[in-house]
């Protein structure tokens, strides 16, 4: 489920919230380090200094090491099982950290 909603971006994450609310995208950041990146689905997989140790669990060294959008993109694309769970085990920490 939490595979789901992040991929869909059903979630309540800054750079969904902020465009109901009429926050211009470039204010919709984290508010849980002060990198003052935009809040998205990237920023906490790849970027967030909150879940560095999370990160270091579920995601792969080789995308840590030189985070892109286009390894992003491979990771939400991809159809292998072992990885699926653990970004959506990842993602549900997100929530659970953001009280989603």
């Amino acid at each position: 489920m939490n595979m789901l909603r992040f991929r869909s971006s059903n979630h309540n994450l800054p750079i969904e919230t902020g465009r109901y609310i009429n926050v211009e995208r470039k204010d919709r950041i984290c508010q849980l380090c002060t990198s003052h990146d935009i809040g998205d689905e990237y920023h906490y997989l790849f970027i967030c200094s909150n879940f560095k140790e999370d990160r270091d669990n579920f995601i792969p060294k080789s995308c840590i090491r030189k985070p892109s959008v286009f390894k992003f993109c491979q990771i939400m694309q991809s159809k292998k099982k072992s990885l699926i769970v653990k970004i959506a085990k990842f993602a549900g920490i997100i929530f659970k950290k953001l009280q989603l």
